[in-house]
């Protein structure tokens, strides 16, 4: 006699006391959790450690997740229930621009929004770099560097300070010989004057690019 038990498919899930993201967000990151799937141990870890990361990008360092499954009479089907213990978030208690920017820091510091006090913000965070590239991109410094940030947690205080390493290289000008082309036609052209980076690739990308408009525009 041969007794089959089958797995379960996941059913229902849902969330208590989820901060910061809605159920919607957060549903559509635990794609190995989608309802009809086959249930495993592993994916339900999976997702709860992929939740405790989407809350500690929010600040909620402290959170703890808690799943609950509810069998069907039948245990064909698993219905799951994450508790969410989110804690409160963590602040931030130190932004430092250490490396070798050569553009002021007081003058780097009004573009960026991630303040000592605030609730920490990884999204924040993400964009303030984006920031500080496009400052050093509008002063012709092409092959900035801009992080990767440095965080760390103080678990005591619930704070973290945000070290983001600077490093401005040399200014750059971008001219074309043979053809007059405004900087602004030269920015809208050319990746590399709206997102850095300076390389063979890119270099041969940019002359393409130029010579292309340059045809489209009658010059042969």
């Amino acid at each position: 006699t041969f007794h089959v038990t089958p797995q379960p498919r996941v059913g229902e899930v849902t969330f208590t006391g989820l901060v910061a993201v809605t159920e919607e967000e957060m549903r559509a990151k635990l794609g190995e959790l989608d309802r009809g799937l086959k249930f495993s141990e592993g994916d339900l870890r999976r997702g709860a450690e992929r939740i405790y990361e989407t809350l500690k990008e929010r600040g909620y360092y402290q959170a703890a997740i808690e799943p609950k499954l509810k069998y069907d009479p039948l245990g064909t089907s698993v219905d799951i229930n994450f508790n969410v213990n989110a804690g409160k978030a963590a602040t931030v208690a130190a932004v430092n621009l250490p490396g070798q920017s050569k553009i002021a820091e007081a003058t780097l510091r009004t573009v960026i929004k991630t303040k000592i006090g605030a609730v920490f913000s990884q999204a924040q965070l993400n964009a303030d770099v984006q920031q500080l590239l496009a400052q050093h991109l509008a002063q012709r410094y092409l092959a900035a560097q801009i992080g990767p940030p440095d965080i760390t947690y103080n678990d005591a205080a619930n704070t973290v300070a945000i070290s983001l390493p600077i490093k401005s290289g040399p200014q750059f000008s971008v001219k074309v010989e043979g053809a007059s082309l405004t900087e602004n036609k030269l920015r809208q052209l050319l990746p590399l004057m709206r997102e850095g980076g300076l390389d063979a690739a890119t270099l041969d990308d940019s002359a393409r690019r130029i010579s292309d408009y340059l045809q489209e525009e009658g010059y042969f």
